[in-house]
């Protein structure tokens, strides 16, 4: 999700755990400027992190 602020792109940057059963849980949510949500994604991605489809909701 990404909203725009005062002429600042902000992004929600959403991490968790992956449960015994497979589901993702949602550990900690927050903003931040899309510019670093980028840098960390590729910096999480280089370390073997991957991507998960949604989950409930």
């Amino acid at each position: 999700m990404t909203m725009k602020v005062d002429s600042k792109i902000l992004t929600l940057v959403e991490k968790g755990q992956l449960q015994s059963n497979g589901v993702p849980l949602l550990k900690n949510r927050k903003m931040t400027r899309k510019d670093t949500a980028v840098k960390l994604l590729r910096k999480l991605m280089s370390t073997g992190m991957r991507r998960v489809e949604p989950h409930g909701g």
